[in-house]
């Protein structure tokens, strides 16, 4: 099983369809993830989780939809590397949007990674599988340096 390494064990998976956060889990499940999944499903849930109380919660990996209902994801994005506590938390952005706009702004904004989510599952799972396998197994993230063999 994998474990992303890290001070901060909790993934946190930003996005607004329901169906597509279940497949993100289940993808996750199936590939060996064991960290705890945290699910918000707007971008001032998220912020809320993030910056709530005046307290940060600090995930060790964010993976975060572009199109958000009530807030763009690059505007949460943007909060979240503006963030002394929170800048150095790898972003995947995971979006359908192939425009190249987008994928400049989120570069520019502090993305690690923009990932299309794919015309269909087997694309889906094609790229959560690539990601588990980068970010869990080939990359190493702030404090798992020492973990790692």
């Amino acid at each position: 099983m994998l474990r992303l390494v890290s001070n901060y064990q909790t993934l946190l998976v930003i996005e607004d369809d329901v169906d597509d956060y279940r497949l993100i889990e289940s993808a996750f499940r199936k590939y060996g993830v064991e960290n705890d999944i945290v699910h918000k499903s707007s971008g001032a849930d998220a912020m809320d989780y993030l910056f709530g109380g005046g307290t940060h919660k600090k995930p060790g990996f964010i993976f975060l939809d572009l199109n958000l209902g009530d807030m763009s994801g690059i505007d949460v994005l943007i909060k979240i590397k503006e963030s002394d506590t929170l800048r150095d938390v790898p972003v995947v952005i995971f979006t359908t949007s192939h425009n190249p706009d987008d994928v400049k702004a989120c570069y520019w904004a502090g993305a690690n990674a923009y990932v299309r989510k794919g015309d269909n599952l087997d694309d889906f799972h094609a790229a959560i599988k690539a990601l588990t396998g980068f970010w869990f197994e080939v990359a190493l993230v702030n404090g798992s340096a020492e973990a790692k063999p």
